[in-house]
């Protein structure tokens, strides 16, 4: 059922009437849209096919209002297979388009999916301003900030001085580098709307990064001011303010009563307060959480849903599998994550396996079955055959249905269990989708390349992060130390390194950095075979312990050969693991020792 049930209902007595109360309010549900598709059915008999698609319009125009019902109570599972079932229904629905592309960005999903999806309603012509404006977002998060300007270019001149519209301007800017531009366009976008708490909460968030202790202190006071409100905005102030690692004792207790005291308050709000306050209050932790399990006994699965998400943050296992029967979550797609985690968390992995694999099946998506499954295995089969197995097919069918994040938890299991292949397989998939993490996801896969010690990968991880940010010294660096210690392109890479001006740039002004630079200058120097200046940059290394472990080696190497000190190269050897450095570095490090 997607709807909660109605308030008015009597609550349940316990689990297996809740279930029963679930069940009746399913038949009716069902039986409606059995009655909905008959209509459609005989409609398209009589009608013909465009009456038809005019039918299965308004039934996925139906399930997209109930996809955004669904959102704004968080209840994440059960609105993406709502999605999934109104795009089945009606794939060119404006709405069900425009409530897909929402529910991909809410939950930071496929952002080439959200992408095409908001191109769509273009291609329609039924694209509002606000629709383009996401549009634009989407691209900026794809790595086409080009058509994002083309799209913002396109906006009428009313809407780009609204703040949406100077909003993507600002994160436009921000893409391209105009950093301090990009800030001062987004202040100029919240000022537009002077008037609006999220406008002011906003603003004064941004003040608190600001040098001047007096303006930190008065966005602080305006912070609290507007969570002290009874509107949405004040919510979001005490989910700010929760979070905080500057709260203090005396102002956690305050924010309990303020949340309790909010007319719209809901779980996940007091939720988030009450860990703020379980961390100020650690003594009083175990009572909270008896409070609150002891308050939502016997509830529906659908009232308990936030509570199980917040246990399963605080790594309450136990409590959550003592608090609800396995019959009850299996009929909520939202809270059946936590009661697998739960089982993960206890080392029930058989008990796990066999619900997945059971019949009827858990409510959950294929990408997330397949995961799951992969956790199981990897702890019941000591060969890891079969997880590897399933780690492959959650990527996947993540990859087909835009669950990034499920993606994301089988490269951290494959890592996990030393598959680095495996896990750099995931990582540089959500890589190549969206460009908002591709740095974060591509050096994942550098590291995962460096413990598999394939040279030839690393170089070219090392390449693709220093070509998409060309204005870091250190990403080129590395990438020209690899060029040249593997031997793959190095004259390119000795004339970048030996015609650098290390004095423009700040970044390698430090001991630390100047170090890093002299062995890079020096390595460059012996692959062009003119030893004579080696020595002379080696005396400009004055970190030598800051240095990675193949740079050592390489430093190592080359004071023995440059200054024939064999014991201050053994020195810098001897620290040197060989066993986590490329064979290429191995051969400096054998030179020293």
């Amino acid at each position: 059922m997607l709807k909660n049930r109605p308030s008015g209902n009597p609550e349940p007595a316990d689990g297996e009437q809740a279930v029963k109360t679930g069940g009746s309010q399913r038949s009716m549900w069902q039986m409606g849209v059995a009655l909905v598709v008959f209509s459609l059915i005989v409609a398209g008999i009589f009608g013909g096919r465009a009456v038809w698609r005019k039918g299965m319009n308004m039934w996925g125009g139906h399930i997209a209002a109930q996809v955004a019902d669904l959102m704004k109570d968080e209840k994440w599972d059960s609105a993406a297979r709502a999605v999934g079932e109104a795009l089945r229904t009606a794939p060119e629905d404006p709405a069900v388009l425009r409530v897909a592309a929402e529910y991909l960005q809410k939950t930071n999903g496929d952002p080439e999916m959200a992408r095409y999806f908001l191109q769509r309603l273009q291609d329609l012509n039924a694209a509002t301003a606000e629709d383009s404006i996401r549009l634009g977002e989407a691209l900026i998060i794809t790595g086409d900030v080009s058509r994002a300007r083309k799209v913002y270019a396109e906006l009428p001149t009313a809407e780009k001085q609204k703040r949406k519209g100077m909003e993507l301007l600002a994160k436009i800017l921000d893409d391209e580098g105009q950093k301090p531009l990009a800030m001062s366009t987004l202040r100029q976008a919240l000022l537009t709307e002077p008037d609006n708490p999220e406008s002011i909460l906003r603003l004064a968030m941004l003040d608190l990064d600001q040098p001047f202790n007096e303006t930190r202190r008065q966005a602080q006071d305006m912070i609290w001011t507007l969570a002290l409100k009874t509107d949405d905005t004040a919510l979001q102030a005490v989910s700010f303010l929760a979070a905080s690692k500057d709260l203090t004792a005396g102002e956690a207790d305050d924010l309990v009563k303020t949340v309790n005291a909010h007319p719209k308050a809901k779980d996940n709000h007091r939720f988030a307060v009450l860990s703020a306050y379980m961390r100020l209050f650690p003594t009083r932790r175990d009572e909270v959480l008896d409070a609150e399990c002891t308050k939502y006994k016997g509830k529906d699965i659908d009232a308990l849903v936030h509570l199980l998400r917040w246990l399963t943050q605080e790594r309450q296992p136990d409590r959550i599998l003592s608090l609800v029967p396995k019959s009850l979550v299996l009929k909520s797609a939202d809270a059946f994550p936590a009661y697998a985690e739960a089982l993960l968390a206890t080392g029930k992995y058989a008990d796990l396996k066999a619900v997945i694999q059971g019949n009827p099946p858990p409510p959950l998506s294929q990408a997330n079955a397949h995961a799951y499954l992969a956790a199981c295995f990897s702890k019941l089969e000591p060969d890891l055959l079969q997880a590897k197995q399933e780690i492959d097919n959650a990527y996947r069918a993540a990859a087909k249905s835009g669950e990034h994040g499920v993606i994301l938890r089988a490269a951290e299991l494959a890592e996990t269990h030393g598959l680095w292949d495996l896990a750099a397989k995931g990582y540089e998939a959500i890589a190549a989708k969206n460009a908002r993490v591709r740095v974060a996801m591509l050096t994942k896969v550098y590291e995962m390349a460096s413990l598999a010690k394939d040279g030839g990968k690393m170089l070219d991880i090392a390449a693709r992060i220093s070509a998409s940010r060309p204005d870091s010294w250190a990403f080129k660096a590395r990438a020209d130390y690899l060029r040249m210690v593997i031997g793959s392109g190095f004259e390119a890479a000795c004339e970048s390194v030996l015609t650098m001006d290390a004095a423009a740039s700040a970044e390698t002004r430090s001991p630390e950095s100047a170090s890093y630079l002299a062995v890079l200058r020096a390595l460059a120097l012996y692959r062009l075979g003119d030893r004579a200046r080696i020595k002379t940059e080696l005396s400009a290394v004055a970190a030598p312990e800051s240095l990675p472990p193949g740079l050592r080696a390489v430093l190592a190497g080359l004071t023995k050969l440059s200054l024939g000190d064999a014991a201050a190269a053994y020195r810098i050897a001897e620290a040197v693991p060989p066993t986590i450095l490329l064979k290429e570095e191995v051969r400096f490090l054998n030179m020293a020792l």
